[in-house]
């Protein structure tokens, strides 16, 4: 069953190639991910094992990719940057800031209370760190796919703001 599919295992990985990961290391991470499939697939629930097995391999492909590579520059880090500025760009700088806290809070307060405490927690609202995703699942105590789930959702909803206001 694993030697029959593992097309899909090459074709999602040639999907996630590029800046951050190499083909072969996705192949293997996707490898992982078909054996996983075959071990825990479950004919009783009437869905086909190559529908099953390409979303094990999609998670682990992403799991290894959320690992494996450096998140965007946090909304924090403009302070390094400002080392090199002028007080009129610091004004700037922090005005900014505050305009995108508020509206990630805005944003987030629109969620249901589940979901906004992972968005504050994850992404150090209210004055709080910023999270790992790993750390906001076991403080949620939900999966770190939930907590994925979650900001995926949310940052849909910010381009959407973002696309509002620009019309």
């Amino acid at each position: 069953m694993i030697e029959d599919n593992l097309s899909l295992v090459s074709f999602t990985a040639k999907k996630y190639t590029g800046k951050t990961a190499e083909f072969d290391d996705l192949m293997s991470v996707g490898s992982i991910g078909l054996i996983k499939a075959a071990d825990s697939f479950d004919p009783l629930k009437h869905v086909q094992f190559s529908t099953y097995a390409s979303h094990c391999i999609k998670n682990e492909i992403l799991m290894y990719l959320r690992k494996n590579t450096k998140p965007e520059v946090p909304l924090e880090k403009w302070k390094e940057e400002a080392l090199f500025c002028s007080e009129e760009d610091l004004v700037w700088m922090e005005m900014e800031r505050k305009i995108n806290r508020s509206k990630f809070t805005e944003i987030a307060d629109q969620l249901p209370s589940r979901q906004k405490k992972i968005i504050y927690l994850r992404f150090g609202l209210d004055g709080k760190l910023e999270q790992s995703q790993k750390a906001v699942a076991a403080i949620a105590g939900v999966s770190q796919s939930c907590v994925s789930k979650v900001e995926r959702k949310f940052i849909e909803l910010l381009k959407a703001d973002m696309d509002n206001d620009a019309k």
